[in-house]
């Protein structure tokens, strides 16, 4: 008895993940992959931008200062790039 249960209830499992993905075609999958790409190069290069745009307002060369062993310098840069990368996984998901 529970056997037979069981596998009912993984059918509608199945049938579930079937409704939520418009069925399970190659196109629809091929398209999810693609636009999680298209996110992932945006948020790149979103995150490169405002490191970019940080680089050219704060007068300190922390490029030079890192290469010179300033460890202040690395992380101010990782804070920065942590901040950004949170502003932009927020802007992203909304």
């Amino acid at each position: 008895m529970e056997k037979e249960t069981l596998a009912q209830g993984s059918a509608s499992m199945v049938d579930c993940v079937r409704e939520r993905l418009g069925g399970l075609g190659p196109v629809p999958i091929l398209i999810q992959v693609i636009s999680t790409i298209g996110w992932a190069v945006l948020a790149v290069l979103l995150c490169y931008g405002g490191v970019k745009l940080f680089d050219l307002l704060d007068p300190i060369d922390y490029r030079q200062e890192i290469e010179r062993g300033n460890i202040a310098a690395a992380i101010v840069v990782a804070a920065v790039i942590l901040a950004l990368a949170s502003i932009v996984i927020v802007s992203i998901a909304v």
